[in-house]
């Protein structure tokens, strides 16, 4: 019997016969979720088509595009997939289709792009938006050109500056139907032309431009139909004040702006005044030291709800704000000041962002990333900005119980919202821990909620060591 026991036992530890349970065990799995799937699909499946596609145009409803088809849960895609009925619903459905085409893991990149698109231009009809990410393949270029009347949104990468210019090149009507154009163009696959004369009268319905890339800012935008824009990108690597401002200046129907720059050419002319009467929202970002008077001073902004400022700071940049903002007489109700991840200097001095702000007295969101000292967060949130309903701050080393000295309980009386500190080491957790969990209960009973953390996410409120 023991040696029987022992033969059976060597037997079933065979390699080959564990692989067949383990296969079996896949199997039976497998076979209890398509019972499942076929469970929840099957009640759906004769839907009228007027009604699928009306489900699959409100799936398709989000600012972003739609990644198609190799990422599986992409809507409408995935729903596209229950049955054959619903694919050619879907296929006939031109109001749910957004292309996202990125390069796959799966097939050759040239391939797969060409007989995406081909397919989704050839199946549909109506507008579409089109997103494409570091290509070189000519039959792409080729069938984007050829269906330019279709597309309400492009968004190209890694563009050769040959091909955009035959993109602009197209004769009037056949970009009829662009609402949204963002590029961004590689010098390293196409030479730089000249600059073009005249504005370019083929795009009567672009509002949204997005350029990047290393091309000159001077090449193409003057060429464009800047007047009619409601928001622009600007991403290049350089320019000068001057010529950053000679676009803006033509930018008249601006609600959003976003520029960002790598370095700046210093010119000894100063840019002429810039009034962009209807702009909303303004977002700077600066790899570059830069005189940030030089770059502000001439705009006046009297519409101005939310600026963004990234970049190194230099010693005109608070007082370059604080003139912007009396100068501009606007209400702005949210104000970012973040270090570039470069940047090792201190930030402006609390002096100066106290005058700053005092121009901002409509303040409901403050974040200012560069190192502050506990009275300054106590000032402005003790009524230097009485409407303030969060406020954003990076602590100097060593400040957090100096900062708890001064948040008493009697701050509920003056601040309403949410306080979020940043610390930065040499201070532990634990050293405060107690004074802040034992006041913590009555800041939130009062409507205050301070949330602390360390650079590495560590909640105060967890102790020491441990993950919010």
């Amino acid at each position: 019997m023991r040696r029987g026991h022992e033969i059976f036992s060597a037997a079933y530890s065979d390699p080959s016969d564990l692989h067949l349970d383990h296969v079996k065990e896949q199997t039976t799995y497998a076979n209890h979720q398509m019972h499942a799937r076929n469970t929840w699909t099957s009640p759906f499946v004769k839907i009228p088509p007027e009604i699928l596609s009306k489900i699959f145009s409100h799936c398709s409803e989000t600012p972003t595009t739609i990644c198609l088809p190799m990422i599986p849960g992409s809507y409408p895609w995935w729903l596209g997939q229950v049955c054959s009925g619903w694919r050619e619903v879907l296929w006939s459905s031109p109001t749910t289709w957004n292309i996202d085409v990125s390069k796959p893991k799966t097939k050759d990149p040239k391939i797969y792009l060409q007989e995406t698109i081909h397919e989704i231009l050839s199946r549909t009809k109506g507008l579409i938006s089109l997103r494409v990410d570091s290509y070189n393949s000519t039959h792409v270029s080729d069938l984007i050109l050829s269906s330019s009347v279709r597309f309400v949104g492009l968004y190209l990468h890694t563009l050769p500056h040959s091909w955009f210019r035959t993109l602009l090149e197209l004769p009037i009507g056949a970009l009829h139907s662009l609402k949204c154009l963002d590029v961004s163009l590689d010098w390293r696959r196409g030479p730089v032309h000249e600059n073009f004369i005249g504005v370019h009268q083929g795009l009567p319905n672009l509002r949204e431009l997005g350029i990047g890339g290393d091309t000159p800012i001077d090449l193409y935008l003057p060429y464009l139909p800047l007047s009619q824009l409601t928001s622009l990108s600007i991403k290049c690597v350089s320019v000068s004040t001057v010529e950053l401002h000679l676009i803006l200046r033509h930018c008249t129907s601006l609600l959003e702006a976003d520029i960002w720059i790598t370095s700046i050419d210093h010119l000894d002319n100063q840019p002429e005044g810039t009034i962009l009467s209807t702009l909303k929202s303004f977002s700077v970002t600066v790899y570059a030291y830069m005189d940030w008077n030089s770059l502000l001073s001439p705009l006046t902004l009297p519409s101005l709800q939310t600026l963004h400022c990234v970049g190194c700071p230099s010693p005109t940049f608070p007082q370059a704000l604080t003139a912007l903002f009396s100068r501009s007489k606007c209400s702005l109700l949210s104000l970012n000041i973040y270090p570039n991840a470069d940047s090792s200097e201190d930030g402006p001095q609390n002096s100066d962002l106290v005058l700053l702000l005092q121009e901002t007295p409509k303040l409901t969101t403050l974040a200012i990333r560069y190192l502050v000292s506990p009275p300054l967060i106590h000032a402005v949130h003790g009524g230097l900005l009485p409407r303030l309903q969060e406020g954003n701050w990076t602590l100097k080393p060593g400040g957090l119980n100096s900062l708890f000295d001064l948040l008493d309980i009697d701050l509920s009386q003056k601040f309403s919202g949410t306080l979020r500190i940043t610390c930065l080491g040499g201070e532990g957790f634990s050293a405060v821990q107690h004074r802040y969990c034992r006041n913590y209960r009555a800041y939130e009973t009062a409507g205050v909620n301070i949330v602390v953390t360390n650079l590495i996410g560590y909640d105060l409120r967890d102790g020491e060591g441990q993950p919010s």
